[in-house]
């Protein structure tokens, strides 16, 4: 006998002698159960199957906006801040200010030198025509003067037509008179004009004496200024000289209020010195109106003389038409002339080819008009660029948004290009998450999108695929990956994809820019 059979009861005996029958077996709740747990992880399975077919899900993916930064174009101490942490502004809206005081002086002093050049270029148009006018009057003089000695040459042939040529040298000698008498005449034009450009010069150095006396002003607000600050700076050294000897502050801060003092003492000293300069150069300008002024008196002078020598001119005219008779008289002596009025016509016939530059010299003159007309319009550029300089101290919020990292304070030195607050843009945010490569096999623009905002949990926003990026993040990357020395590691690259917002769901208004997100896009 075995131990099992050993061990195993015996069966009693039923009343009617026989063994009872064996009880029947009880089945477990699991045989139920395990079928349909089966069936259900088959169905979650093949629900998740087709759900990773069909859709991309990554939780790469944060919220941005467009975040503009304002920084100043030109150079100035911020004068007022017109707007507040997370104040809302709108386009075009005034948000800070800076000292402008000495790019009005700049616009002041590029009008004065715009008017000094167009002086300048009216002057060079009247040099020209009196340059031609008297260049004219030179050939006009010298044609007399050929035309004179051919006389005295062909008087010296000949009896009557020596008396002739007298008589043409004469009425030649009374056209001289008349040039002379019209160079007389130029003359007084020309003092005219020096006088009336001397008066320009007088306007242009009083302008120039009144811009140095604006830089007095801004220089005596410099010194005040640095006064202010040294007072101030010697008070706080006082102050912290009084906490170090009771042991309050450290021997560095100490210094550190020494060197605050020193340098403050510094500034007051240069502002000193530049006071001083801006006086001297008041003094300077003024010395420079009296010396323009003087060239008007000279000039006046110079008009009175030129008169004068008209005059005289005029009587030579009559003298030369006396001299019309007289030379009927000097026929006998005109024989003994005739070697002198070869030279002559030599002479007169050089200082003809002379007087034929007019030409030139008038061309001479039009190139240093067409150099004034130039600094003309230099000086308009110089005065529009001090303008735009100008306007530049009005800072403007070139879009609608909320103002952020606002770090602009009244008082401080605006450097160009340095950032002074950012506007965050009322534009709806939008979400850019970082797919793998190998998901964006059939991504496509306009595919719907649902996000959830880490922030916001059991709230579903909706959205679609606005664009997708033409290259991975690490293209972009200060440092971008180099595969081509044969030893690189794969990595699995991201590519940005720009997901926005379906209009009009609930919530909108309360996500921010930077919040975390998980984005599932439907790819068919």
């Amino acid at each position: 006998m075995s131990l099992t059979e050993a061990k195993k009861p015996e069966e009693p005996p039923s009343s009617d002698g026989k063994a009872a029958q064996e009880p029947k077996k009880r089945r477990s709740p699991m045989v139920f159960i395990a079928p349909v747990v089966f069936i259900a992880l088959a169905a979650y399975g093949i629900h998740m199957y087709i759900f990773s077919i069909t859709h991309e899900v990554t939780d790469n993916a944060l919220l941005d906006s467009d975040v503009v930064q304002i920084a100043p174009q030109v150079v100035g101490t911020v004068k007022s801040v017109l707007v507040s942490e997370a104040d809302h502004v709108h386009a075009g809206q005034l948000i800070a200010t800076l000292d402008d005081a000495k790019y009005r002086v700049a616009v002041g002093q590029a009008n004065a030198n715009l008017a000094g050049a167009i002086a300048d270029a009216k002057q060079a148009g009247v040099d020209i025509s009196l340059t031609e006018t008297t260049g004219r009057a030179g050939e006009t003089s010298a044609g007399g003067q050929v035309e004179q000695a051919a006389g005295g040459v062909g008087a010296a042939a000949a009896g009557i037509k020596q008396a002739q040529a007298h008589v043409e040298n004469a009425k030649a000698a009374v056209a001289v008179a008349e040039a002379e008498a019209s160079n007389s005449h130029l003359d007084i034009q020309t003092a005219q004009l020096n006088l009336t450009k001397s008066k320009n010069a007088v306007a242009t150095s009083q302008a120039a004496v009144r811009t140095a006396q604006a830089n007095v002003g801004v220089s005596q607000a410099a010194v005040d200024s640095a006064a202010a600050q040294e007072a101030w700076a010697s008070k706080d050294l006082k102050r912290f000289q009084d906490l170090y000897a009771s042991q309050a502050v450290s021997l560095s801060d100490l210094q550190k209020a020494e060197t605050a003092h020193n340098a403050a003492k510094a500034a007051l000293d240069s502002a000193r010195k530049q006071l001083e300069s801006s006086r001297a150069t008041v003094e300077q300008r003024q010395a420079d109106v009296d010396a323009a002024q003087t060239q008007v008196r000279v000039a006046e002078n110079a008009i009175r003389q030129a008169e004068a020598n008209a005059k005289a001119d005029d009587q030579k005219i009559t003298q030369a038409d006396s001299g019309v008779l007289a030379a009927r008289a000097d026929l006998d002596t005109a024989q003994r002339g005739l070697a002198i009025a070869i030279g002559k016509r030599t002479q007169s016939l050089g200082e003809k080819r002379s007087a034929a530059t007019t030409n030139d010299k008038v061309a001479m003159k039009q190139a240093e008009r067409d150099q004034a007309l130039a600094r003309v319009d230099l000086a308009k550029a110089a005065l529009a660029n001090a303008q735009i300089d100008l306007e530049h101290t009005k800072i403007y919020a070139p879009v609608a948004g909320k103002v952020a990292k606002k770090v602009v304070q009244v008082g401080q030195l605006a450097q160009l290009g340095a950032p002074l607050l950012s506007i965050v843009s009322d534009e709806m945010p939008y979400v850019v998450a970082n797919f793998k490569e190998t998901q964006m096999h059939d991504m496509r623009v306009g595919e719907a999108v649902d996000i959830d905002v880490d922030a916001f949990p059991g709230k579903t926003f909706h959205g679609k695929v606005d664009s997708l990026s033409p290259a991975t993040g690490s293209t972009f990357a200060l440092l971008p990956p180099d595969n081509a020395t044969g030893n690189f590691v794969k990595v699995v690259q991201r590519l940005p994809v720009k997901i926005v917002f379906d209009s009009g769901q609930s919530g909108l208004d309360r996500l921010r820019v930077g919040m975390s997100a998980v984005v599932t896009v439907g790819t068919r």
